[in-house]
């Protein structure tokens, strides 16, 4: 009897774990995004190209990318379940993933990548800034092709959302300062820094306010936008949800909080 007791009150303790708030058995998060590469590819070691490789992708290949961060993805087998740097195949470089395989882009005239390169240039056709109907600020800017550029944030007494467009010539002059009439959005400045060829996009926020950032690609006009709307409390922790567009592809979003 009592070991039927203590066998009850163990059940009791461990199904708990295994229970959503609902009462039903909650399924494991989604993460990742399915990617493609169009040319055999380097799977590196480190987010870098001095580092050594792991392996390669062939063309065509699927695998689940996650973790952008300095314009590398950390990528995965597409059935991975483990949301972990450590179970990760290597590092790829960004521009060198697609949302589709190279024949279901055929049609969008996106440019072919130079086999056994790691990097292809790209070209930033416009940077441009508005309102949206809603009340949101976004920043757009448009590309010769399809490209996701690396995303981060900076927060303190001047936060920054930045973007570095990498392997790029693009630069102009009215891009060097751009003000906006932006409650949230300041000022944009676009600066190049040699050293990669890095063409470096900053957002100046409002410090006073708290705001999420949705970073959207709008895959038919190889335009990649993040939209900024005020948070009326301080975001939770972890990244938000990304706009679902009709023709776009998912991208990192983030959120963040001017006032720390």
């Amino acid at each position: 009897m009592i070991k039927k007791i203590l066998a009850l009150v163990f059940s009791l303790l461990v199904i708990p774990v295994f229970i959503g708030v609902d009462g039903v058995f909650a399924a494991p998060a989604k993460w990742g995004t399915i990617m493609y590469v169009h040319a055999k590819t380097n799977i590196r070691a480190k987010r870098s190209l001095d580092s050594g490789l792991k392996g390669q992708l062939q063309a065509g290949q699927a695998v689940k990318a996650d973790f952008l961060k300095d314009d590398w993805y950390a990528v995965f087998k597409p059935a991975e379940t483990r949301r972990s740097e450590r179970y990760a195949l290597g590092y790829v470089y960004a521009p060198r993933l697609f949302p589709t395989r190279e024949e279901e882009e055929a049609a969008t005239g996106v440019q072919k990548l130079k086999a056994g390169s790691d990097t292809v240039d790209v070209q930033v056709k416009s940077i441009r800034f508005k309102v949206t109907a809603e009340g949101k600020e976004a920043i757009l800017v448009e590309f010769n092709r399809f490209y996701m550029p690396a995303i981060y944030y900076v927060e303190g007494k001047a936060p920054k959302i930045v973007l570095d467009i990498t392997n790029t010539s693009s630069i102009r002059k009215e891009w060097a300062e751009m003000k906006v009439q932006g409650t949230m959005i300041k000022r944009v400045r676009a600066t190049f820094v040699p050293a990669g060829n890095i063409l470096r996009i900053a957002l100046d926020m409002d410090p006073a306010r708290n705001y999420n950032a949705n970073p959207i690609l709008y895959r038919s006009d190889n335009t990649y936008a993040v939209e900024v709307s005020e948070a009326s409390a301080v975001p939770p922790s972890g990244p938000a949800p990304v706009s679902k567009e009709a023709k776009s592809a998912p991208a990192p979003a983030a959120s963040t909080n001017g006032k720390k």
